[in-house]
């Protein structure tokens, strides 16, 4: 795990859940300066038994970090991929994943033979993930960088052909919330995989649990068809369970 946390109570609870999912922590880099990114729900009990969502507090300094923290993340994550099976990076757009750790993670991975699975920011230019092994947009995202639709089935090959030419990936899954997901491999597949309909609680966590299981099944030697399956389920089941 690299990333960045605040020198705060935050900061100190992600460490600890880390710890306790046996997750090496020292690539995380504690900045005395900057507080750890919080996304602070309140929730209300409907007849104090189900949960609901009532609103959401931010915490953040979404800054671009400087060129001498860019030179200590890309280090961490050049020392980390010695032992890897694979690269996932989660954008977010929230300082950390500049153009410059982008490239550079992507480019060093590739080196290595390693597969680089990306989950873009919501932002216009995805030309920082070229060379990914693959890209998960949603329909927002997909819609904002390729400017092209993708609201009917029929929407959903283009923009797919759009992110795999212009980005030189290997494949692109462009999630569907409750319609699935769409998935393009450089090999000529093209499926609309989709889901399950569900009893829908909360959406929290579902996006990072599709990018996580994507990852760990194809570092485990899964095809993009299998891969890109079980990532669906996973991120149906995720939208069933409260919290993230």
């Amino acid at each position: 795990m690299v990333g960045l946390v605040g020198e705060d109570m935050a900061g100190r609870e992600i460490c600890r859940e880390l710890h306790q999912a046996n997750c090496d922590t020292s690539g995380v880099v504690t900045l005395p300066n900057r507080p750890t990114i919080s996304k602070v729900r309140f929730i209300g009990l409907a007849q104090h038994r189900h949960p609901q969502p009532m609103l959401r507090l931010d915490y953040e300094d979404a800054s671009a970090i400087d060129a001498q923290l860019e030179a200590r993340v890309i280090d961490l994550v050049d020392r980390y991929l010695e032992s890897a099976d694979a690269l996932c990076i989660e954008d977010y757009n929230k300082g950390l994943v500049t153009e410059t750790v982008c490239r550079e993670a992507i480019a060093r991975a590739r080196r290595r033979g390693l597969p680089v699975m990306v989950d873009p920011g919501p932002i216009a230019d995805f030309s920082k993930y070229a060379n990914a092994s693959s890209l998960k947009p949603n329909r927002p995202e997909t819609s904002r960088a390729t400017g092209l639709p993708v609201r009917d089935p029929a929407d959903y090959q283009p923009a797919a052909e759009w992110l795999l030419e212009k980005l030189n990936l290997e494949a692109a899954t462009i999630t569907l919330d409750k319609h699935g997901v769409f998935l393009a491999v450089r090999d000529g597949t093209r499926q609309w995989i989709r889901s399950r309909e569900r009893q829908v609680y909360d959406v929290t966590g579902a996006g990072d649990t599709f990018l996580a299981t994507l990852t760990m099944a194809r570092a485990a030697g899964a095809d993009w068809m299998q891969a890109a399956t079980l990532a669906n389920v996973a991120g149906g089941l995720e939208c069933e369970k409260f919290g993230s």
